[in-house]
């Protein structure tokens, strides 16, 4: 099985010192979203970026607050595929998106996490923080550093645990973006994958921005 993401590390799972929990699907803002939690609450301990279902299931089963973050199957997989693996890849990860997300749907169904789209996580580096406050009534400070600074140490993060950005695309069959995305859309996972996402966003709680820099 293609491996496109490191192996994860003691500290990044959940134990009986955690104190939050940030995960989802590779290539959905994880690194952001946990960095934004972090930002103002540096001393607490997070459970991250295994990427792995049973991770979340362990958060909840301990009571931790738990974000699950999650991105538009199409946009994950084209990320994934850009990094590495091409088509192939993106044909066998729109498949994983389906598994991952449906061992979740009864939890995030029983409000278990909290979902936080990607789009809104990037567009609003308080969200994060303030979805996980409003669902487990819990009172976390919100980041004080902007988008910018933020998505800087993400790359830092990223870069630390081997995820190298890669800003072009050819694979070795010679197939182009445009080629890789209409793969992508056309594959027999597609509507599936989309249905489930759309499914799990309408949990997402709607919070409005504390942040006076958030253009909406």
């Amino acid at each position: 099985m293609l491996k496109i993401w490191p192996a994860f590390r003691s500290g990044e799972v959940v134990s009986s010192s955690t104190d939050f929990c940030v995960e989802g699907f590779p290539f959905s803002a994880n690194t952001f979203a946990y960095c934004s939690v972090l930002d103002s609450n540096p001393l607490l301990r997070g459970a991250h970026h295994t990427h792995q279902p049973g991770q979340v299931l362990a958060a909840v089963s301990r009571g931790i607050p738990t974000a699950l973050v999650i991105r538009n199957p199409l946009d994950a997989v084209e990320s994934i595929a850009i990094f590495d693996g091409g088509v192939a890849a993106a044909h066998h990860f729109l498949g994983v998106y389906i598994g991952f997300h449906r061992r979740l749907h009864g939890v995030i169904e029983r409000g278990g996490v909290v979902v936080c789209p990607f789009d809104r996580v990037i567009a609003d580096v308080s969200y994060t923080v303030q979805a996980l406050n409003s669902c487990f009534a819990i009172d976390l400070e919100t980041p004080r550093s902007s988008a910018q600074d933020l998505l800087t140490s993400s790359q830092k993060m990223r870069n630390a645990r081997g995820m190298l950005h890669r800003s072009t695309y050819e694979d070795d069959l010679g197939v182009g973006l445009e080629d890789l995305r209409a793969a992508i859309r056309d594959d027999a996972y597609a509507p599936e994958a989309i249905e489930l996402y759309q499914r799990m966003r309408s949990y997402a709680p709607s919070i409005e921005s504390v942040d006076p820099d958030f253009d909406s």
